[in-house]
């Protein structure tokens, strides 16, 4: 689900003055190049702002990130920062505005295979973003009353497939879906919270094992999933490859 943004300047290109019309003398061409590196330059700086943000929210949580250590990280001046955000809690609201959720989803006609790739997928997220682990952390423990609407939503989008699966026969008899449809979201809070930073496919192994370990006990005969670590990983290639224009709100090239 796409959050609507806020912010002064929002992350599109500026009209590079080379379409802009030119007088006889040049003038309204020198003044587009000017105006043109202002918003280029503006740009640049809100984004840096942001991702300096994200890494100081990752790594201290809202609270134990001040405005002082974004601008640090960031490179720029205090100036700067007002012009774009007027609080710290506007710039934790813009990065859970730039996520799009949505893109965890990977639709499969078996619904426990969905379950499963909607968590590897936010396990591979989690590691490999920084953006991404910032918002969840956000959304998650002492600040879960201030920005926790998004982890409504993460926590609606992980668990959707398992009742869907409920309603497919995909589970056995006995099962009720509502009795493990929090256990992976927890797993994930806490790599959240904790940090799950680093290389490799560590904690998509750590989620598969959980999985490894449940699914006996909940899925029915003929439904076992793919539960190879990096299948989140290849999963989140393998859609940004096929977009054919490279567009969209790519969770991890726009925030990570």
């Amino acid at each position: 689900m796409r959050r609507q943004k806020r912010g002064r300047i929002e992350g599109s290109s500026p009209r590079h003055p080379s379409t802009v019309a030119m007088d006889g003398g040049g003038a309204m061409h020198e003044r587009a190049l000017r105006t043109y590196a202002k918003q280029d330059r503006a740009i640049r700086t809100r984004q840096a702002i942001l991702a300096a943000a994200a890494e100081k929210f990752a790594e201290h949580g809202f609270g134990g990130a001040t405005i002082a250590d974004i601008l640090q990280r960031a490179g720029c001046t205090k100036g700067a920062f007002y012009f774009h955000f007027a609080t710290k809690e506007q710039v934790a609201e813009t990065l859970l505005d730039d996520l799009d959720l949505d893109e965890l989803t990977a639709p499969q006609k078996n619904k426990i295979q969905e379950w499963v790739d909607v968590g590897m997928k936010s396990a591979h997220c989690l590691q490999h973003s920084q953006g991404f682990r910032a918002a969840m952390r956000l959304a998650t423990g002492s600040t879960k009353d201030q920005f926790g609407s998004v982890w409504d939503e993460w926590a609606r989008l992980v668990n959707r497939p398992l009742f869907e699966a409920k309603e497919r026969n995909e589970l056995r008899d006995d099962v009720q879906p509502a009795e493990h449809s929090e256990s992976v979201m927890l797993i994930l809070a806490g790599a959240a919270i904790l940090g799950a930073d680093g290389e490799g496919d560590e904690l998509e192994r750590v989620i598969s094992n959980y999985y490894a370990h449940l699914l006996p006990s909940i899925a029915g005969p003929g439904k076992w999933p793919d539960l190879h670590p990096g299948r989140g990983r290849e999963l989140h290639r393998t859609r940004h490859s096929n977009e054919a224009d490279g567009a969209g709100s790519a969770l991890l090239r726009r925030i990570a």
